[in-house]
């Protein structure tokens, strides 16, 4: 049979066989619009007005349809993830914050409790008892709101606020306050085994420690996060992977 020329780039591309044009068609490296020639026809034509195109040919008709390429997600800027030892000071600043309120809080609430049950009678050693139970149960309510639900609510911890830290989620979204919670009960299990899940962070290339890898989180600054959000490189969480790829590249 005759073989076949195609037009590309200016250029003219050939001798190829009839399977030879078909497979590139079918892989999708030209479209039907691509302009060809072979012996017998009197000028150049589009492959979809040639027998390449005939009907029997379905595989060829899907490359009819226009090649829609994934642009390449913007390049994310080095430096915007949250180190070692900025997230340390930042939890310094979270364990002040913490003891502070959480001391007024219990105070306040102690004050008020052994009053009550003062009136109703307790002894001096039950109301000690029963105040350590409260107070034990206070801090592990007030734990649960200040680094789950307060965190998940402001995008970060106060003070990784304070710090010019955020924390979002892998696709750079708003962690929301269940992610914020359930970060929050994979932080504890990262302090579990010694801390160790906590170390992991300084040498993930995302900075990740166990609890962000579980909870699907990233600590990234606040230049860090506007600069991506402004390049457009915010993509959808079941892209994941498309993220963790630049992200390992840009690390």
């Amino acid at each position: 049979m005759c073989p076949w020329y195609l037009g590309l780039n200016n250029k003219s591309v050939g001798p190829l066989t009839r399977e030879e044009v078909l497979s590139r068609l079918r892989s999708g490296q030209i479209p039907l619009s691509t302009l060809a020639w072979r012996e017998g026809m009197k000028s150049w034509e589009p492959l979809s007005k040639t027998e390449l195109a005939a009907a029997d040919e379905p595989a060829v008709h899907l490359s009819a349809a226009p090649l829609v390429v994934a642009a390449a997600p913007p390049s994310i800027p080095e430096n915007s993830f949250g180190g070692f030892g900025i997230r340390a000071v930042a939890l310094v600043l979270d364990g002040v914050l913490f003891l502070s309120f959480g001391t007024i809080l219990a105070s306040c609430f102690g004050i008020i409790l052994g009053f009550g049950l003062g009136l109703r009678g307790f002894e001096p050693a039950q109301i000690s008892k029963v105040a350590n139970i409260f107070s034990m149960c206070l801090s592990a309510g007030f734990g649960f709101f200040y680094y789950g639900v307060l965190q998940g609510a402001l995008g970060g911890s106060p003070g990784k606020l304070i710090v010019g830290l955020r924390l979002v989620r892998a696709d750079f979204t708003p962690v929301g306050v269940l992610r914020g919670i359930a970060r929050y009960f994979a932080f504890i299990f990262a302090l579990a085994p010694m801390g160790l899940g906590l170390l992991v962070l300084g040498i993930h290339p995302r900075k990740q420690g166990l609890h962000d890898l579980l909870a699907g989180t990233v600590v990234v600054t606040r230049e860090g996060l506007a600069a991506v959000r402004a390049a457009g490189a915010v993509v959808p969480a079941k892209n994941d992977e498309v993220v963790e790829q630049e992200f390992d590249r840009a690390a």
